[in-house]
């Protein structure tokens, strides 16, 4: 909404000028009107004004003297001087002082008014994006701890609080490959959201490796840091609204901007242990850096878990885990947390390969955002090892059944059928669907949607995955498909499995 103030000394003129105004398909609102400059001048201290319409000429104060005055106080205010006749001299001197416009009064339509205005509006809407970005860039150097620019420092009004938040994406481990983690935020959507009454976010802005928003307590401070807090719980709920993972820190409320580069540098010290806390967290800035980063000697655990692994001593190989998975959270940045968690990884692979198990794909799609996420995980994984070593030790079936199995648990994913097994392991078709029947008193169809089902309820038991994803990671066509089959085996439709699993 574009507002409008409007001076002339005729009241006609006023009333005329307000019905054009009300003819327009303009988005506006009046301000306010006076009849004489010094009545302008003084509303104008509290008035906030878009547009000033000023009459040439009137008594006492003329319009050139108002447009003088205004700008001293605001050399950014729009001005547009109102005119029964062209004088020239009265408009070259409102030029040289930085009026926008002038309008003949005996000419003024509607459709000229509203042309004016909009051109106006645009010319207001580039200036505050300059500005904008000015100021960013400004705040960005301040927080750097480089040059500060004018366009910084006079931000900043005396008797009131502001907040810093910082906001980044989290550290993503994907089990089977890195992938770039990247924060796209709509700036000006997170400074328009409804935050707190009293408290704005001022700016928004990237920097570095995240975001930044500046937040505003405008008056006395009359709130605890938990407002702060709601604040920067808003701008994390409207995240995930969009689906976008990301962790927010906040700040204690400052009187003065010469703390900021500080809560800066305390904020950006999560960078490096963003698997600490996960996706979805809300932080105190000084919360972050407690932790003594050291390197850790692997070599043991090289040795000792394989061997235990081999033995099948399940409770020591799990304290021995259970230790150096402590002992990387108390002691590895997030990089560091990240390789020796890939080390231990390595190792449950080269057991299986040695050990001919074929692992499913599902643990190696796992995305992995904190270090309780990746302990579960690993604790999991280690189990699922396990239970695929005991099983192929223990199913004594024959050699062509065993082939068919594996061949399912490594193809389930795709569109298989039974011709395609039955290639895959060098059969016929008839043989593998008899002795498939016998062996396992089931049929081979049977056992494949079984076995598929099993897997989309570890998906659920185990990620964070839509229930309208699921299908196609287990290789059903569709998803009516795969939840009328779910519904069938499990007696409850996929959606209520999921929902009781979260309870």
């Amino acid at each position: 909404m574009v507002k409008l103030f409007v001076v002339d000394d005729e009241r006609m003129a006023v009333q005329y000028f307000q019905s054009l105004l009300a003819k327009t398909s303009l988005d506006y609102e009046v301000a306010g009107t006076a009849l004489d400059g010094k009545s302008a001048l003084d509303q104008l201290q509290s008035v906030k004004a878009d547009i000033l319409f000023v009459d040439i000429n009137m008594p006492v104060m003329n319009g050139l003297e108002v447009a003088e005055a205004v700008l001293t106080q605001n050399p950014k205010q729009k001005i547009v001087f109102l005119t029964s006749y062209r004088d020239f001299d009265y408009i070259k001197k409102g030029m040289d002082i930085g009026i926008n416009a002038y309008l003949l009064k005996n000419e003024l339509t509607r459709e000229k008014l509203e042309q004016e205005i909009l051109r106006i509006t645009e010319e207001i809407k580039r200036e505050k994006e300059q500005d904008k970005v000015y100021r960013e860039h400004s705040l960005r150097q301040y927080l750097r701890r480089a040059r500060v620019g004018e366009g910084f420092t006079g931000f900043f009004k005396e008797g009131e609080f502001y907040g810093l938040l910082y906001v980044t994406a989290p550290y993503v481990i994907h089990v089977r490959k890195q992938e770039e983690q990247i924060l796209k935020i709509d700036s000006g959507e997170v400074e328009k959201l409804t935050y707190p009454e009293g408290i704005s976010c001022e700016y928004f802005f990237r920097i570095d490796l995240g975001w930044c928003g500046l937040i505003r307590m405008h008056g006395r401070k009359d709130g605890s840091r938990e407002r702060l807090r709601d604040a920067a719980g808003i701008v994390l709920k409207y995240l995930e609204g969009r689906e976008s993972a990301a962790l927010v820190l906040y700040s204690e409320w400052l009187s003065t901007p010469d703390d900021l580069p500080d809560w800066y540098e305390r904020e950006l010290r999560v960078e490096e242990e963003k698997l600490c806390y996960g996706k979805g967290s809300l932080i105190a800035a000084e919360e972050t850096g407690r932790r003594e980063i050291t390197n850790l000697n692997l070599m043991q655990y090289e040795l000792e878990l394989p061997a235990l692994m081999e033995r099948g001593d399940r409770m020591a190989e799990r304290e021995l885990l259970h230790r150096f998975l402590t002992e990387m959270r108390e002691h590895c940045d997030d990089h560091t947390y990240e390789g020796y968690l890939r080390d231990l990884i390595r190792i449950y692979n080269r057991f299986a390969k040695q050990k001919q198990l074929l692992i499913d794909g599902i643990w190696l799609e796992q995305a992995i955002t904190s270090m309780d996420e990746a302990e579960q995980w690993l604790i999991d994984f280690s189990i699922y090892i396990h239970r695929l070593s005991v099983r192929k030790e223990d199913r004594g079936y024959s050699r062509n059944i065993e082939a068919a199995l594996k061949y399912i648990e490594a193809h389930y994913q795709e569109d298989i059928y039974i011709q395609m097994i039955a290639d895959g392991i060098g059969i016929s078709e008839g043989h593998l669907r008899r002795q498939f029947k016998e062996e396992l008193s089931m049929t081979l169809n049977d056992y494949l949607l079984h076995y598929r089902i099993t897997r989309a309820k570890e998906i659920m038991e185990h990620q964070k995955v839509k229930v309208s994803k699921i299908h196609e990671m287990v290789g059903f066509r569709s998803s009516q498909y795969f939840s009328s089959v779910f519904k069938k085996l499990e007696g409850v439709s996929p959606k209520e499995y999921q929902d009781h699993r979260k309870r």
